[in-house]
């Protein structure tokens, strides 16, 4: 696949961030794109090759495989079929007696596990960080942009999101961590080293809640009256987790109002987006604004918000149709 001018940058970047023995392995995609390599046909290859080192970490941790002399895994069914010794039917072996073994374990044995664990803890990490990179990668090929920035993340918060997301095991957590580089390698200084603080606490139901906000969301604040009015137990639950989570203010005292301004100077014309649907709003008048109740976002949410694709609320986006036409507003179904 030909890859444009400005992947090729975004990928100069990130690799720019990253060192030779993080990198141990994978081949830069400068050489990939020089040589006329199948860019995507390697990466794949490079993924499914860090899926089986996983599957064998996870063996080993399982103790269903061990290392042998030579620094090869062997499985546990073979390992027992190598030390597998026929006994006689006709002999008994003796059964061993059980002794208490009361001896104390000496330090610099312990030391030489602990470094074992240390080991085995950093090899994991290396192999979640390759395979974020890689999915960082497949995420830059399916952007489209013209505008570069020569300027890189700042080591001190690359270092940070490196350390928050090699501890990450959940595909879906991983993906958040793969688009919150993504967007500070697009726009360097855009998420906070608080916000990632915040980002690693994240679990499953963090991550759909904030699906949810993102198809709530217009700008950043959400249609108080339109979600209210239709608002199940579901909806309500979320909403109190957002609030927890420092996303939004809370419901219950929301009294709050948000102006849009006309993008005309001649009539109200404005193009928002809400549930990942873009809509153009026109009124005839001379009033170029239009208010309505709102929730608002917090600092916090608005950081992280637009790492995830949005939950399509059908009725939420109908409600909130119907409130700005009746306030004399037609609106317009765009195609993005």
């Amino acid at each position: 696949m030909g890859l444009s001018d400005f992947q090729i940058h975004m990928l100069q970047s990130l690799w720019r961030l990253l060192t030779p023995k993080e990198t141990y392995g994978l081949l830069v995609p400068d050489y990939l794109v020089n040589k006329g390599a199948n860019f995507d046909k390697v990466r794949r290859s490079n993924l499914l090759h860090l899926l089986d080192l996983e599957r064998q970490m996870h063996e080993l941790r399982c103790e269903e495989a061990v290392w042998n002399g030579a620094g090869k895994i062997i499985r546990a069914e073979t390992l027992s079929n190598l030390r597998k010794v026929e006994i006689s039917p006709v002999i008994e072996p003796e059964k061993p007696v059980f002794e208490l073994d009361e001896r104390r374990i000496e330090l610099h044995k312990l030391k030489s596990v602990a470094q074992e664990i240390d080991q085995f803890l950093a090899l994991e990490r290396l192999i979640r960080l390759q395979k974020i990179i890689l999915h960082t990668e497949r995420t830059i090929l399916k952007l489209s942009g013209i505008t570069k920035t020569d300027t890189l993340p700042e080591r001190r918060w690359f270092d940070f999101w490196k350390l928050k997301a090699c501890q990450v095991t959940n595909g879906a957590l991983q993906q958040l961590w793969v688009n919150v580089l993504v967007k500070e390698l697009r726009q360097p200084g855009s998420t906070r080293i608080r916000s990632l603080e915040h980002l690693s606490t994240f679990d499953l139901q963090d991550a759909k809640d904030l699906s949810v906000l993102e198809g709530w969301r217009i700008g950043s604040s959400l249609h108080s009256e339109a979600l209210l009015e239709n608002c199940g137990r579901d909806s309500l639950q979320a909403l109190r987790r957002m609030t927890e989570n420092g996303w939004i203010e809370s419901h219950s005292n929301a009294h709050s109002k948000v102006t849009l301004r006309s993008q005309s100077r001649n009539e109200f014309r404005l193009k928002i987006e809400v549930g990942g649907k873009c809509y153009l709003l026109t009124s005839p008048g001379s009033e170029l604004k239009l208010r309505y109740p709102a929730l608002k976002m917090k600092l916090l949410g608005e950081q992280v918000v637009g790492l995830v694709d949005p939950v399509t609320d059908g009725p939420y986006i109908d409600q909130v149709l119907k409130k700005f036409a009746h306030c004399g507003v037609s609106v317009n179904k765009l195609t993005k």
